[in-house]
């Protein structure tokens, strides 16, 4: 059950990730096309892309920095 669990787990994870992803895209794309009136529309994706990267790129780091407190369980052994 366990294993069933973490594959579903990850592919719901990965299907939200990517909907964020895509959606920072999007936003920031039309932002820079708006505040740039004029711009070609590949240099709004290129921006677009650009900020999905920096957010994937945050949310990394501040999963490396939050696993450095992950405090490991000593297993007790029974002697016998």
């Amino acid at each position: 059950d366990g294993t069933a669990l973490m594959n579903t787990l990850t592919q719901v994870s990965g299907a939200i990730g990517t909907a964020i992803a895509i959606t920072i895209m999007a936003s920031a794309q039309e932002s820079f096309l708006r505040e740039n009136v004029g711009a070609a529309p590949l240099d709004g994706f290129i921006h677009g892309v650009q900020s999905s990267f920096k957010f994937g790129l945050i949310m990394a780091v501040l999963g490396l920095v939050l696993s450095l407190f992950i405090k490991s369980k000593k297993h007790l052994h029974s002697k016998a």
